[in-house]
Formats: C-alpha cells, structure tokens, sequence
C-alpha cells in the first residue's frame, strides 16, 4: 500500500485517483479495502493498473506522448538520470517554443524539486504511474515488471530481474535521444572516480534482457529459459539473467564485461567492503577460468538495497 502511495510522487491529483480506486468516490469502499487488506487478499497490481488507466484516460498522457515523442522521450532521459535543468532556460523542442518545463509543470505531468546548493537548478520528478504510462507507448523496455514491485514475495529472482531491466532501460532510452556512445562514468556516474578504467568510451546498443537455464561463467554457452536458443552473449546486446543456481553475486553481464552484482539486504545486515573485494577476486577467478579471452575487460557494479556499505575511504563508491 505504501507503494501505490509513493508511486503518486505525491501528486495531488494522483493521490486522489488512487483514494477513489481503492476507497470509492465517498469512501463507500474503504471497510472493505481493509477488510481485504487485512486478510491479504488486496492484488496490488490490478489497483496500480487500474489507476494508472484512470490518470491516462484523465490527463490524455498517451495520446501527449504519441504526439510528442522526441520530447517524451527526453523527460523520461532528464527524470530517469536525475539531470539537474533549469526550467526557465532549458529548450525542450525548438519548434515549439510555448512548450517548456514550467508549462508542463502547470500541466500536471511532472513535478520539480529543488537542487540543494543552487536556486536555479532542479531536478524532474515524474510518478511512477506516468512513467509507466510513458513506457506503455515509447517501448523503451517491454512493461514487464510491474507486477514485482508489488509482488510481496520479491525476493533475490526479483531483485535481480529489475536490476537487468534497469539496465536495458537507461541504454535503450539514452540511444532513443541519439547517443551512440557513452563513457562508463556517464553510465555509472556514482562509480569509483579514482578508476580509470571508466573513462572508456563504449558504443550503445539496444539492449534486450533474457533469462539463462545455466549458470555463468560455470557454463557456457547459455541458452535462453523462454525458447531454448542459444544466448549470444558476446554480442554486447544483452542483459543476461544467470540461471537459479548462479553464484551468489554474479548475475548479469555485458561486454566490455560488466557483472552486474545484485546483493539482496537479508536481515538490513552491513555489507563490510572486504567482503565486496573478496566476491570480486573469486568472480574474476572463475570468469577467466572459463572464458578465454584476454581482451575481454572486467569491470564490477554492485546494485544494494540500500546504502549500507561499510567503507574504508571516502573515495570509495560503490552503488
């Protein structure tokens, strides 16, 4: 229920939607929400659904996205990486100059918080429902998770499929602005600043996830869980999702070689950074022992809950 909440973005004309779907118009409804709620019987995503439904059919968001793509596309980029813009400056589309971030701010698409430090800048808040609603006609990434965000039995599978969608959905919607190449501290700005190695520039592809029967790099080659096919995963246009049994941290990957470590906060218990480095050192044991390529380059990313890494300088990021 707190999440239906904050997906609002605290949006007064969302919040109210959502009181209505879940309450009724006079809160006819309310006893038996509760009722429901109580004995666990309240299907979180058809209440998501049908409020997001509800704010599109009220605001024509689709129909504002499917005639104004490009700029859609750029809100979602600006929200997404949490860009800092300046509202009163910042040129949305040249041809249409009536059309700023202020203005659709009146419009109740987005809202805007303050940069801390600065009285110009802020940053571009969008609920979690428009963001969907956005999706629903961009096709960055196909509308998959929804239903684990609200899913109370989330746990490590989960976790790990959000992270690899996470990943497809910033590359796909980076190249749908007309990026083509990046570098790694672009992609990861909260990276190691002291590692050089993500000063890379890499070239973007659209990005598909899959889902592997076996275990990485223990395995090879993988075959996809939905149809059997072998995943190609050199390719570079791949997030792939190791199979059930996979070694606790390593889940899915990229090349140049990105191992994307996904760690599941069991108990809220304190992740120490030796603990980080020694996983590190037995991944890229076992990942040379079975792939032999040189040229191959292999960089971590550690995905938390939360911030709860114990470090031992403040120049150490992990994220």
């Amino acid at each position: 229920m707190l999440q239906l909440l904050r997906d609002t973005g605290g949006l007064p004309r969302a919040l109210q939607r959502l009181f209505i779907v879940c309450f009724g118009a006079y809160g006819e409804h309310g006893s038996e929400f509760f009722e429901k709620l109580e004995r666990k019987e309240v299907d979180f995503v058809d209440y998501f659904i049908k409020v997001k439904d509800c704010l599109d059919k009220q605001y024509g968001i689709k129909d504002y996205v499917k005639n104004n793509r490009d700029v859609a596309t750029k809100l979602m980029y600006l929200c997404i990486e949490g860009i800092p813009i300046d509202p009163d400056k910042y040129v949305l589309d040249e041809n249409n100059p009536a059309l700023t971030i202020r203005s659709l701010e009146r419009d109740k698409h987005i809202i805007l918080s303050s940069v801390e430090q600065s009285d110009e800048l802020f940053l571009i808040n969008m609920p979690f429902y428009f963001i969907c609603i956005y999706n629903d006609s961009l096709h960055i990434v196909n509308p998959t998770l929804v239903s684990k965000f609200y899913d109370e039995r989330m746990y490590w599978e989960e976790w790990e499929k959000f992270v690899a969608y996470h990943e497809a959905f910033r590359t796909n919607l980076a190249i749908r602005l007309g990026k083509k190449t990046t570098t790694l501290r672009e992609l990861y700005p909260n990276a190691d600043k002291s590692d050089v190695n993500f000063d890379f520039s890499v070239n973007l592809k659209p990005l598909r996830v899959c889902e592997a029967n076996e275990q990485f790099p223990l395995t090879n080659p993988l075959t996809e869980k939905s149809d059997g096919k072998e995943i190609d995963w050199q390719s570079g246009d791949v997030v792939v999702i190791n199979g059930s049994s996979a070694l606790e941290l390593v889940d899915a990957l990229l090349k140049i070689m990105m191992l994307c470590q996904c760690k599941w906060g069991y108990g809220s218990k304190k992740m120490p950074e030796g603990k980080v480095e020694e996983e590190d050192k037995k991944n890229l044991q076992n990942f040379y022992a079975a792939v032999d390529n040189e040229r191959i380059i292999y960089l971590l990313q550690l995905f938390l809950l939360r911030n709860h890494i114990v470090r031992k300088s403040k120049n150490q990021i992990f994220w």
